[in-house]
C-alpha cells in the first residue's frame, strides 16, 4: 500500500468514528511521501514547471493598453516552499518546548479517482505560545490568518490541550 493509499485510509478511518468534524492527522501521514503542491498552501506561488511563452503572457493588457517599455518592480510575492519545505517547517515548530502538537486538518479527500494527495487548507498548533508567537513561526509559510480555536470544531482525535495550552488555526485560502 502507497503512503497516499495509507493516508486515504485513514481518513476514511477517522471519518467513519466522527462524521462531524474534519479530520485531522499526524505531520507524518500528510507529509510523507507527499510531492504535490496543490495538496497545502495552494494560493501560494509555486514555482514554474516551464514558464509560458513570452508571447502568451499579458497579451490582452498589451494590446488593450500600450505602453513604452520601462523597468518594473517585481511583484511581491509568496513563494511555495513545496509541500517537504512545508513539512520541515512545521516539524521544527512541533519540536518546540512549547508546543504540545501539530496537526493538518483534512479539507478535501475525495481523491479516490484520481492520483491527487487529500487537500489542506489548515494546520492546528497546539502551545502555550501566544498568536503573535505563531504567527511569527509561521511566517516562511505566509498563512492568510492565524486564529485561536479549531476552525470547524475539535477533531475526534485531537488530544485534549495540556495546562496552558491553546490551539491556533493557521489557514492559506
Amino acid at each position: 500500500m502507497t503512503q497516499r493509499e495509507q493516508l486515504i485510509a485513514r481518513i476514511e478511518q477517522l471519518k467513519a468514528a466522527d462524521g462531524r468534524t474534519c479530520p485531522a492527522v499526524s505531520l507524518e501521514e500528510f507529509f510523507e511521501g507527499n510531492e504535490e503542491y496543490g495538496s497545502i498552501g495552494c494560493n501560494l506561488d509555486t514555482p514554474y514547471v516551464e514558464p509560458p511563452p513570452p508571447e502568451t503572457q499579458n497579451w490582452l493588457g498589451r494590446l488593450l493598453h500600450p505602453q513604452p517599455s520601462r523597468p518594473t518592480l517585481p511583484e511581491p510575492s509568496a513563494p511555495h516552499p513545496g509541500p517537504q519545505g512545508f513539512y520541515q517547517i512545521l516539524r521544527d515548530i512541533r519540536a518546540r518546548a512549547n508546543v504540545q502538537d501539530v496537526l493538518v486538518e483534512i479539507s478535501d479527500a475525495d481523491v479516490e479517482i484520481g492520483p491527487d494527495w487529500p487537500f489542506s487548507e489548515c494546520v492546528y498548533i497546539l502551545t502555550e505560545a501566544d498568536r503573535e508567537e505563531v504567527a511569527a513561526w509561521m511566517a516562511p509559510l505566509f498563512p492568510d490568518t492565524v486564529e485561536e480555536g479549531y476552525q470547524n470544531g475539535k477533531p475526534a482525535n485531537a488530544p485534549e490541550l495540556s495546562p496552558g495550552c491553546q490551539v491556533y488555526e493557521v489557514w492559506w485560502d
